[in-house]
């Protein structure tokens, strides 16, 4: 199996139900959250970690680069086209929330540079390592995005160094919740 085999997404499930269904119906792959590193609430916990694991259930990120988020190219004054974009519709997207995590982008281009890395590769790459069965599928319509994401394969980071990140974001707290009331109702948050 491992990173470049095929994983069929399906609805998020949580642990108290993963497990059940691992038993009566095996599947290969779920599909949830967004990146962790700007997950602010129990979406990805560690409970269900382990029952991906236990159940050999390999997990896909949902926009791992946070709808883009992460690449460092969006700032307060971004505007997006709301006749095919709802990022304007969720609170994380919203000028007051994006001038406040902009701070957890600054830290990941600044490890970035130690590495050579973009912000969107160090996102990615923090994700790749925490585990063989994570498989991050970012999104893009642009070619040069998808080169930069798959030169993400080519970066070496100790495990402390990622340990390090990973604490450098935790102390900076996520602003605005994943999506609005209505939505966070229709996927179960």
């Amino acid at each position: 199996m491992g990173r470049r085999h095929f994983f069929k997404q399906m609805a998020a499930v949580g642990a108290a139900l993963a497990l059940p269904s691992g038993v009566v119906h095996a599947f290969p792959g779920e599909s949830s959250g967004d990146n962790s590193l700007t997950n602010s609430s129990s979406e990805c916990s560690h409970t269900s970690v382990l029952a991906r694991r236990e159940l050999g259930i390999g997990f896909v990120p949902y926009s791992p680069l946070n709808r883009g988020f992460l690449g460092g190219c969006i700032n307060e004054y971004t505007r997006f086209d709301a006749s095919n974009d709802n990022r304007p519709t969720l609170p994380r997207f919203q000028p007051g929330a994006i001038r406040s995590n902009t701070r957890i982008v600054n830290v990941l281009q600044e490890f970035g540079r130690t590495w050579g890395m973009t912000s969107a590769q160090v996102a990615l790459g923090w994700l790749l390592q925490k585990a063989p069965w994570i498989v991050p599928i970012p999104g893009t319509t642009k070619m040069s995005h998808l080169e930069e994401n798959l030169r993400t394969l080519a970066f070496e980071v100790s495990a402390a160094d990622w340990q390090a990140l990973e604490t450098a974001v935790a102390a900076i707290p996520v602003v605005g919740a994943r999506y609005n009331a209505e939505q966070q109702r229709q996927v179960g948050f």
